[in-house]
């Protein structure tokens, strides 16, 4: 792999059988501004067969980061 995220490369096929029985939903990286108009990052991800028509319950989940003071 490379520094910027991308040359990925498959190096093992041990949980391949496993993995192609499971959905998984697909994931949003997302930037809105925050306290002070700081760029805060949030990863939205969505279950398997999201349909936007539909309403779901939200699990937020808020980790370290520095405060508006640093």
């Amino acid at each position: 792999m490379k520094p910027d995220g991308t040359g990925f490369r498959t190096l093992t096929s041990f949980t391949g059988p496993v993995m192609s029985r499971i959905a998984l939903g697909s994931v949003k990286d997302v930037t809105f501004k925050g306290a002070a108009g700081r760029d805060v990052q949030m990863y939205v991800l969505y279950p398997p067969g999201f349909d936007a028509a539909r309403k779901y319950p939200l699990v937020h989940l808020v980790h370290g980061g520095r405060s508006a003071r640093s």
